[in-house]
């Protein structure tokens, strides 16, 4: 399972994702700024959001079975 951090962080992408898709990027980058996030990692996370939260889904999938992407 993901730590308290990281469950926050993946809250605040798929927000942003959400936010970016209403109000486009730069409101989601400025909220997501103001959340916490550097500016790099919010940037980030919102130019492919299939990526990134493709990653992080299949990371909560090996981490609950205990199995290690290689």
């Amino acid at each position: 399972m993901f730590d308290n951090a990281t469950e926050k962080t993946l809250r605040l992408i798929a927000a942003g994702v959400h936010l970016k898709k209403m109000h486009g990027l730069e409101f989601a980058l400025l909220v997501l700024i103001d959340a916490g996030l550097r500016e790099g990692v919010a940037r980030a996370a919102l130019q492919d959001e299939r990526v990134c939260l493709g990653t992080a889904l299949e990371l909560k999938y090996f981490q609950s079975d205990d199995i290690h992407p290689e």
